[in-house]
């Protein structure tokens, strides 16, 4: 059973691991799409606000594009950001290029799980981090779930990301 051993037990966080519990032991693959797919829709959702904010209501297509401007805007911070630039490379390779498992424990994506790792480790979503070394299936469970509560959680004016949200659990 997962439990996020942090002080942000909120419905939000319940949300979040209702979402990924059918996903739990999984093909870390799947895991990092359906991640990618949730933290997806929370950018599309935050960049339509901004949209709906300015006059002429135009908002970017394209997820890099959209982090960009969030970036810019500093509605992300900048760990966050490099976050979904190397979750997007990722899910790219796995949904359009190379879908053999092993793909994960190469490089360059050996080396972007590990320092995704390294910048979700702010929510410890098991008792001990767990390093995609010694269980990927788990570790890439917990970097997503950190990904989406640094996206979704609101931090009351703060960029949202990983800082705010080791802040908020802290």
């Amino acid at each position: 059973m997962t439990r996020i051993i942090c002080g942000c037990c909120d419905e939000k966080t319940e949300e979040i691991l209702g979402y990924f519990s059918e996903v739990e032991y999984c093909d870390p693959r799947l895991i990092l799409i359906v991640g990618f797919a949730r933290i997806h829709t929370a950018i599309r959702d935050l960049v339509a606000q901004r949209a709906s904010r300015q006059t002429n209501g135009r908002k970017p297509a394209i997820f890099k594009t959209e982090t960009s401007s969030l970036r810019r805007a500093n509605v992300l911070d900048s760990s966050y950001y490099e976050f979904l630039r190397r979750l997007a490379a990722v899910r790219n390779t796995v949904c359009h290029r190379l879908t053999k498992k092993a793909t994960l424990e190469q490089e360059p994506h050996w080396g972007d799980l590990v320092r995704m790792h390294e910048l979700s480790s702010v929510a410890p979503v098991w008792p001990e981090p767990i390093h995609p070394a010694d269980d990927m299936s788990k570790s890439a469970f917990a970097i997503c779930i950190a990904g989406c509560l640094a996206v979704e959680l609101d931090f009351e004016g703060q960029p949202r990301g990983f800082s705010a949200l080791a802040g908020r659990i802290f």
